[in-house]
C-alpha cells in the first residue's frame, strides 16, 4: 500500500523518530484461525507478532529505491521498507483490527487522511 507523506510533517520527505510510544491500528485479512496477512501485499504477519508482542518488522525489497525516496528524501511515497496502519480506527470493513504501537525511537512517516508507516509495530491487543 501507498502512504502519501504529509509535507506539514516532512518538508524534506524524511521519517520522524518517535519520541514515545504512539498508538496506531493495523488491519489485517485473517485466512486461517492463526494465519494472518496484510492487505495488498498479502504479507503473513508470524504469529508470535501478535500473540508475545514480539515487534512486527517491516522488509525493505529495493535497498537502492529505499535510500532515494527516503534517505535522500526525492520521494513523497512510502512503499517498501514500512508498515503502514492508521492513526485511528477507520471501520475498513472485510478485515481484523489490532491495536498496536509504534515503539518510541522507531522511524515513521505521517500521511494524508489518518494514515501513518513506521519500520516496525507492536501489536497489543485484536480489537474486531
Amino acid at each position: 500500500m501507498c502512504l502519501f507523506k504529509d509535507k506539514g510533517f516532512h518538508p524534506h520527505n524524511r521519517p520522524l523518530i518517535a519520541e514515545k510510544d504512539i498508538v496506531c491500528y493495523k488491519k489485517l485479512k485473517q485466512t486461517r484461525k492463526d494465519t494472518y496477512i496484510t492487505p495488498f501485499t498479502y504479507d503473513q504477519v508470524p504469529i508470535e507478532c501478535i500473540r508475545n508482542k514480539v515487534p512486527f518488522k517491516a522488509e525493505i525489497l529495493s535497498k537502492f529505491k529505499f535510500i532515494w525516496k527516503h534517505i535522500l528524501g526525492f520521494s513523497n511515497t512510502v512503499e517498501d521498507g514500512f508498515i503502514h496502519s492508521f492513526q485511528q480506527d477507520n471501520g475498513f470493513r472485510g478485515y481484523k483490527t489490532f491495536k498496536c504501537i509504534i515503539p518510541k525511537g522507531t522511524e515513521y512517516f505521517i500521511g494524508r487522511d489518518n494514515h501513518i508507516a513506521s519500520k516496525e509495530i507492536i501489536f497489543l491487543e485484536k480489537l474486531t
